[in-house]
């Protein structure tokens, strides 16, 4: 690939994603080419279901960051989401699926 750049990347898919100076955010379910400004988020618990819960609420805080105040990784670290807990005062994975698959185009959030 002749026009790839230096820094661009192939990752894996299953992540989100978030452009630091446009907050946009995203749910990358198959590899993906990536750069320097956007920050890939995984963990145990996502799969497609919950990273789109996640991303909605996430989308909720984008009025806070854009080209002036890029929403960098501290930030990101930083940010406090209100999620739904368990029984065990942890965050409720399971619910936010189901949640997320009860609407019929929940999965084209």
């Amino acid at each position: 690939m002749g026009n790839s750049r230096k820094n661009d990347r192939i990752e894996k898919g299953n992540a989100i994603t978030i452009g630091d100076t446009t907050a946009t955010i995203n749910y990358q379910e198959k590899p993906f080419i990536t750069g320097d400004h956007i920050l890939v988020i995984r963990a145990d618990w996502i799969n497609k279901y919950t990273a789109l819960f996640i991303k909605t609420i996430l989308d909720q805080e984008r009025y806070r960051y854009s080209y002036g105040r890029a929403f960098t990784k501290d930030l990101v670290k930083n940010t406090e989401l209100i999620l739904p807990v368990n029984d065990f005062d942890e965050p409720d994975y399971d619910f936010m699926e189901n949640y997320i698959k009860y609407f019929p185009n929940g999965d084209l959030i």
